[in-house]
């Protein structure tokens, strides 16, 4: 702390940058990243390669909308306009790919996993404007893995014969008890650059 603030009485910015981020990092609490579910294959972080996306899975099926998730190490808890800002960024990678967010990955089958249904990834800002990412939506879909909490009857799941089976538990005039079913975990974003960046840059 006193090389930081040594650096800053002589106005070297780009060490006192260094040495502060250097400060709170030791400062920051370490983080709980017991709620993660690293049981599966892909233990509990789903990374979409040459992206900076990861879907990070979580152990429990409900969300009261108030807890925070510590992101694991390298990652952030993405906004919903950080998401769709990464999608459009990716846009050519994305749309030759065929597989799901999550659904059928990483063990589940379908939208199941340790016999729950896990249907949704919430973003930072979800409890603010109650947008969500569908696990079942294919990646090349971009922006329409986007869903809204507060479409009318809420996100259904149904057979190809139209029945309905599962409904997301969630209901806007009863916030206290956030999503109560089907909560599958967290958008994240990798911090630093992808396989994709080192690649252009060493390129140019």
């Amino acid at each position: 702390m006193e090389f930081r603030d040594e650096s800053m009485f002589y106005q070297v910015m780009e060490l006192y940058r260094f040495l502060n981020q250097r400060v709170q990092e030791k400062l920051r609490p370490p983080r709980n990243l017991e709620w993660i579910d690293t049981s599966g294959p892909v233990g509990g972080i789903r990374h979409i390669e040459q992206t900076n996306l990861a879907f990070v899975v979580s152990k429990e099926f409900h969300w009261d909308m108030q807890r925070d998730f510590d992101p694991p190490p390298g990652y952030k808890w993405a906004t919903c306009f950080e998401y769709l800002m990464e999608v459009e960024r990716r846009s050519l990678i994305l749309e030759n790919r065929h597989d799901y967010v999550h659904m059928d990955v990483g063990g589940w089958n379908r939208y199941r996993w340790h016999y729950m249904y896990n249907i949704i990834f919430a973003f930072k800002d979800t409890p603010k404007n109650f947008r969500v990412v569908h696990c079942g939506m294919r990646l090349r879909s971009r922006a329409k893995t986007v869903v809204s909490l507060l479409e009318p009857g809420g996100i259904v799941l149904r057979t190809g014969d139209g029945e309905e089976r599962f409904r997301v538990g969630f209901d806007p005039t009863d916030l206290g008890k956030g999503i109560w079913q089907g909560f599958a975990g967290i958008v994240c974003l990798k911090v630093g650059k992808t396989t994709s960046d080192s690649n252009s840059s060493s390129r140019m």
